[in-house]
C-alpha cells in the first residue's frame, strides 16, 4: 500500500506522536498534575527541531521515544517502591533492550536507573521507611533487571546475538568515533567547522529553538 519512503515517514510520525504522549505521562508522573502534563506536550509540540525530525528521521525519533518510555518506566518503578511489581520490572528491562538495540549508547539508561535507584533507596533507608536489608534487596533486583534488559537486547538486534555480553560495548566503542557529520555549520553569519564552534553554541541554539525561551 505504501512504498518504503512513505512508510518511513509514517512510522517516524507515529513514533513522534508516541513520544509526545510519553512526555505528558512523564510530566504527570513527576507532578501528578494533568495541566503540567499538557504544558509539557505543548512545549514539545512547538519545538521545531523535534517535530521536524518526527516527520523524517527514522532513527533518532524512535531512539528518543524509547528513552522517554524508559524514563517513564523508571519513574513508575521508583514511585512504587518499596513494593516491587513484576510487570514494572518487565517493562523496565524491555525499554533497555529496545533502546540499546537502536543505539548502543542507550546503555546509559542502565547507569541512570542504578544511580537513581541507589539514591532513592538510600533516602528511604535514612528516613526509616524501609530497613537496610530491604533496601539491599531492591538494589539487587534493579541490578538483575538491568542485566536482563542488557542481555535481551539480542532479541531485537541480530548482530548482538553473536555475543550478547560484549557486542553492545564494542558497538559503543566504535560509535564514539562516528564522524559522518563532519561538516560546517552556519553560526552567527559565518561558516564554522565543527571544531571551531564556540562554547556557547549549544546554549544559544537551544535559546533560539526552544519555545519556552
Amino acid at each position: 500500500f505504501l512504498g518504503e519512503f512513505e512508510s518511513k515517514h509514517v512510522m517516524s510520525a507515529l513514533m513522534g506522536a508516541l513520544m509526545l504522549i510519553l512526555t505528558g505521562l512523564i510530566c504527570y508522573t513527576i507532578t501528578e498534575d494533568w495541566s503540567i502534563a499538557l504544558l509539557g506536550i505543548i512545549i514539545a509540540t512547538f519545538t521545531p527541531r523535534l517535530i521536524g525530525n518526527s516527520l523524517s528521521n527514522p532513527k533518532d525519533i524512535p531512539q528518543a521515544t524509547l528513552f522517554a518510555f524508559s524514563i517513564f518506566q523508571m519513574l513508575l518503578f521508583l514511585k512504587e517502591l518499596p513494593a516491587i511489581k513484576i510487570k514494572r520490572l518487565f517493562f523496565v528491562a524491555l525499554s533497555f533492550s529496545l533502546a540499546i538495540a537502536i543505539r548502543s549508547g542507550a546503555i546509559l539508561l542502565i547507569a541512570y536507573f542504578m544511580a537513581f535507584t541507589c539514591l532513592y533507596v538510600g533516602l528511604l533507608v535514612l528516613a526509616g521507611n524501609i530497613k537496610l536489608n530491604r533496601g539491599g534487596t531492591i538494589i539487587l533486583v534493579a541490578f538483575a533487571t538491568s542485566v536482563v534488559g542488557y542481555l535481551c537486547t539480542c532479541l531485537f538486534w541480530p548482530w548482538d546475538m553473536l555475543n550478547p555480553v560484549l557486542n553492545p560495548l564494542r558497538s559503543m566503542a566504535v560509535f564514539k568515533n562516528f564522524d559522518v557529520f563532519d561538516a560546517y555549520e552556519i553560526f552567527e553569519g559565518h561558516w564554522l567547522y565543527r571544531t571551531e564552534l564556540p562554547w556557547y553554541f549549544v546554549p544559544k541554539w537551544l535559546y533560539i529553538t526552544l519555545p519556552v525561551t
